[in-house]
């Protein structure tokens, strides 16, 4: 899914998710949705799996909340999730925000958007259009669609 172009204050290098730089759109014989999404190493913490659906299209889905059981420390709040028809995995969503922490308190409550840092990775796959010559089946983004006072996170 690629990584972000700056580093911003809760920022920290880490691999990609599995499969995100395979440009192909075949089928699998099993979908990563048959199990959990693969962890983007961009939140600290596990996170909470979660499932949706049983049979058929499915999304797996790994919640981060360490910044609201952690409060003041380092932590992120996010999502990351990995849809899939059954038969192939077609979309993978990362988006959410690191936070560093409040290390100096009047800082912090002077500017606190500097303690935060925007995470976002978006990967659609056509598997249909796999076959299809000079169409890329795989679209992908890792600049935030969302223009405001934080940084970017670069994992």
């Amino acid at each position: 899914m690629g990584t972000a172009g700056a580093t911003g204050a809760a920022g920290a290098a880490t691999e990609p998710a599995p499969d995100v730089d395979d440009r192909t759109a075949v089928e699998t014989g099993e979908s990563v949705t048959d199990t959990e999404v693969p962890d983007s190493g961009c939140f600290a913490g596990e996170g909470r799996a979660f499932s949706i659906g049983t049979e058929g299209p499915r999304i797996a889905m790994r919640l981060h909340l360490s910044v609201l059981t952690d409060l003041g420390e380092p932590g992120s709040f996010g999502v990351e999730l990995a849809g899939s028809t059954g038969q192939f995995d077609v979309v993978h969503l990362v988006a959410g925000v690191q936070f560093a922490g409040v290390e100096d308190a009047d800082r912090f409550l002077r500017d606190p958007f500097q303690a935060f840092d925007l995470v976002y990775t978006y990967e659609l796959r056509l598997p249909m259009l796999a076959d299809t010559p000079g169409v890329d089946p795989v679209h992908t983004e890792d600049e935030p669609p969302v223009d405001g006072p934080v940084g970017v996170a670069d994992c």
